[in-house]
């Protein structure tokens, strides 16, 4: 398996054709075809089913297709890595929670001007993020710790030469429409949810979250799950179902006209994670001042 054979089977899948694949890479219509049937034999089984119409992926085909989009898209990076190695690359990893996009928008934006300073963002999971730390791969990540691990996770960041710095804590909220039956609840308990359908988005699946799971007990007979946060939104909206955040209760989110009701004592402490062996740098410092304003503390 070669990296040009996954750059052409890229480049089939997104034409839907062998022969729109060859025109766009400049190569013969038998060079993309050969290539593609020889990683169809190298892997044991088929990637696209040939018509007369193009070419339509297999399910292994979905799936190899997937994966050859990652290792393309890993080689690109990597080429920037090399282009990109005279200047200061900032790299934090923190959860989809709003205060935390504005805090890194304007973490951004005040150096927009610095050339020299390059800065990415990413939403590991809270195990990938301290590993990140710890072999230097992230400058910064922000975790959230509920509550009854926040001892057992101090141990864990001293063991691992890493520093944990207290920002806020965080409920954790119950997103509800007026037409969902807790809506007017002050604080929802644990056992007000167990009757009623939660919807989970694939990309942020709140129902795997192991700290949540260990208080709330999601059950996947009231569980739907989607694939975009639009039909999570949608479902919300219409009352069918809730779903849980962390953040800031709002009486009534004027940019999506839902209630973040607190659910009763489930806390999270948000820690700015960053290694004992490398200085932060200024950036980092004022990363975690902009989160402070955002989150008003």
């Amino acid at each position: 398996m070669t990296f040009q054979q996954l750059q052409y089977l890229q480049e089939v899948a997104r034409t839907g054709s062998i022969s729109g694949a060859a025109k766009n890479l400049f190569l013969a219509q038998s060079s993309v075809s050969a290539s593609i049937s020889n990683l169809e034999k190298e892997l044991g089984y088929p990637i696209f089913v040939r018509g007369k119409k193009g070419v339509i992926p297999t399910a292994q085909g979905a799936e190899v297709i997937e994966q050859a989009s990652r290792i393309c898209d890993s080689y690109r990076l990597m080429e920037e890595i090399g282009r990109a190695k005279s200047k200061k690359h900032i790299r934090i990893s923190a959860p989809m929670i709003e205060p935390l996009d504005e805090a890194f928008v304007e973490l951004v934006a005040k150096y927009a001007g610095n050339e020299d300073v390059i800065f990415s963002a990413a939403s590991f999971s809270f195990d990938e993020s301290i590993e990140k730390v710890a072999s230097f791969m992230l400058d910064a990540a922000v975790v959230l710790v509920h509550d009854f691990h926040s001892q057992s996770t101090d141990t864990m960041l001293k063991t691992q030469n890493l520093t944990g710095q207290t920002i806020a804590t965080l409920p954790t909220v119950v997103q509800l429409s007026s037409q969902h039956p807790l809506y007017e609840k002050e604080t929802i308990e644990i056992s007000d949810l167990q009757n009623h359908l939660f919807v989970d988005n694939i990309h942020t699946p709140m129902v795997y979250n192991k700290f949540l799971n260990e208080i709330i007990r999601l059950s996947t007979d009231h569980t739907v799950t989607v694939r975009s946060s639009y039909a999570q939104h949608l479902l919300v909206e219409k009352g069918i179902a809730y779903s849980i955040g962390v953040g800031t209760p709002k009486e009534i989110n004027n940019a999506t006209g839902l209630r973040s009701v607190p659910l009763k004592n489930v806390n999270y402490r948000l820690i700015v994670v960053t290694n004992s062996q490398k200085q932060s740098g200024k950036e980092i410092e004022d990363y975690i001042k902009f989160i402070k304003k955002a989150l008003e503390c």
